[in-house]
């Protein structure tokens, strides 16, 4: 049995296959942006990994992915949003219309 392959993003690729980082696969595919911040797999990546069809091209495990890539330095409305309100103590009928009242499904 051959080991598990993993993605150094940990995305769920289900059927990974690892390929040579020069292949046609990996040139011609998107690049995952954790893993690939730039789009540009760098030169001393020797093997990616791709799944079936036309998943994005990701690092292996052995490599580090940019964990933090996606999470925004400031977080629109953090405070603001519906989790935070609903999780204080004060949260009533009136947060309820106001949340209606932007669009949102309340």
């Amino acid at each position: 049995m051959s080991p598990q392959l993993e993605s150094a993003c940990n995305y769920d690729l289900r059927n990974p296959r690892a390929v040579s980082a020069s292949c046609t696969a990996a040139k011609s595919r998107e690049k995952c942006g954790l893993c690939f911040p730039d789009g540009t797999i760098p030169e001393d990546v020797d093997e990616v990994l791709v799944g079936h069809y036309k998943t994005k091209v990701h690092l292996t495990d052995d490599h580090e992915a940019d964990s933090e890539g996606n999470v925004p330095d400031e977080p629109v409305n953090g405070s603001n949003g519906l989790a935070a309100k609903i999780g204080s103590e004060d949260f009533g009928p009136e947060d309820i219309e106001e949340l209606a009242s932007r669009g949102g499904d309340a």
